[in-house]
């Protein structure tokens, strides 16, 4: 008699455990606190002694869903077994869980479904630490209030509250070597570093937090043995840091150290880069402190009576040269599109060391080539959550009262699709920009000028 092909649920699959098959949650995952999921090709639930041994699973492409999901196909949120987390007993809670998996954690990623690695490595996380996931809520949370309603705010700030004193405790023991929780603490202060830039922090909450990830970092990395979950933290750490020095007047000189330590994580890691938010290039994104370092320091000489020197004018025209010359490797057509978006923005940003920049021929062709790649990213790709600083660093140089009204368009369709805060904040800082000759004319310092003028700064995330 044939033997009936496993069915079992993903995550036994994933471990190569024996899955019991149960339904909604199998009796393993309940037991590991994980997130049962199943492939959405998979037979429909049915009892474990069913007589219905000739069924198989579908040759549909797998997709990870939640058992429930086939049972509320027009629903938003789904419900989650309980037994995953004490907390989700309660519905709010719930709600906000499912919500995470349905929506918010796809617009934190380039990456879309399986491959999000918001989803596959730290929804896992969530389900085995407490700090992680009243973090993952509250960003949650955030991401409904901005797209829906307010109904669900308090749920959301009590669990951001619970999450910051877990973090404070967690911190104590951590400093004290007490217990090595590096890892989980890293990932709960960049989630809520990613919470309050979508929520238009205007405070510097978002830079405290880049601060606590910077002490957590070396350790974290040092002692994390997961390497898909390393890989993952090192490029999301990457990303964010990378931007860091656009939004400040300081020397991006301290942050060059790290900036290159997680990029070299990143490339010895044993699992390659996720895209989960640097897509195919990572190589661009550690390049952005240097350059605007660059960009800077060459154009305090060209403003200084002393003139440029020979060795910034070698470094930039090194680093210029390396930027132009640079091709994206393994993307799609969409991540390759976004990834010389951000290559046309570095030199960009290089050019700007010329006082003159604005009627240079060769940065108007670049500025041109960046709106015409724009205009082949639909704004319904998941690779338009990463625009706002490639838009923020180019603006000074778009002189066309046409392009000027594309750009503005297009970032106001992106801020409809995802209400991120920062999507916002950058929609007004362009217009301030525009409005502005004197800051047109501030060259690399251009939007670190506008920031202070606004009265606060952001991160371009």
């Amino acid at each position: 008699m044939p033997r009936r092909r496993s069915t079992g649920c993903i995550p036994c699959k994933l471990r190569r455990k024996k899955c019991d098959e149960r339904k909604p949650t199998c009796v393993a995952c309940a037991r590991n606190v994980l997130l049962c999921a199943w492939d959405s090709g998979s037979h429909t639930s049915r009892p474990h002694n069913s007589d219905d041994r000739g069924s198989r699973t579908s040759q549909q492409p797998t997709r990870l869903v939640p058992a429930s999901e086939s049972a509320n196909p027009g629903n938003v949120a789904l419900c989650v077994a309980p037994a995953l987390h004490p907390q989700l007993a309660n519905a709010k809670t719930n709600f906000l869980y499912s919500f995470f998996y349905s929506r918010a954690a796809q617009k934190m990623s380039i990456k879309d479904g399986l491959e999000n690695p918001f989803i596959y490595v730290l929804m896992p996380m969530a389900a085995a630490s407490d700090i992680v996931f009243q973090a993952m809520i509250a960003f949650s949370g955030v991401i409904y209030q901005q797209q829906h309603s307010a109904s669900f705010a308090q749920a959301t700030w009590e669990h951001y509250a619970q999450a910051i004193r877990s973090l404070k405790h967690a911190l104590t023991l951590h400093v004290e070597h007490q217990a090595d929780r590096g890892t989980e603490l890293l990932v709960t202060v960049l989630l809520l570093l990613s919470l309050e830039v979508s929520k238009s922090d205007s405070d510097g909450h978002a830079f405290c937090h880049l601060q606590a990830c910077r002490e957590l970092v070396s350790g974290a990395f040092a002692y994390c043995k997961d390497s898909q979950l390393l890989g993952f933290l090192a490029e999301y750490y990457l990303y964010t840091l990378s931007l860091l020095p656009t939004s400040s007047m300081e020397s991006p000189d301290m942050i060059e150290g790290d900036i290159e330590f997680a990029f070299q994580t990143l490339v010895l890691n044993a699992v390659p880069a996720t895209g989960v938010l640097c897509g195919c290039a990572p190589q661009m994104f550690r390049t952005i402190p240097k350059a605007t370092e660059v960009s800077r320091r060459l154009y305090d000489e060209f403003t200084s009576e002393a003139g440029s020197s020979v060795q910034t004018l070698h470094e930039h025209h090194i680093l210029y040269n390396y930027i132009q010359s640079w091709l994206p490797e393994g993307a799609d057509k969409e991540n390759s599109t976004i990834a010389r978006v951000y290559q046309k923005a570095l030199l960009v940003l290089l050019s700007q060391a010329d006082p003159g920049t604005s009627d240079n021929p060769e940065t108007e062709v670049l500025v041109a080539n960046i709106v015409s790649l724009l205009r082949n990213i639909p704004v319904q790709s998941s690779t338009t959550t990463v625009l706002a600083w490639p838009l923020a660093t180019v603006a000074p140089c778009v002189k066309s009262p046409a392009d000027r009204a594309f750009i503005l368009r297009y970032l106001g369709a992106v801020v409809q699709k995802y209400g991120f805060g920062n999507h916002q904040q950058t929609e007004r800082l362009l217009q301030l920009i525009w409005s502005r000759q004197d800051l047109q004319e501030q060259g690399p310092y251009c939007v670190p000028r506008a920031m202070e003028a606004q009265g606060f700064r952001f991160m371009l995330c």
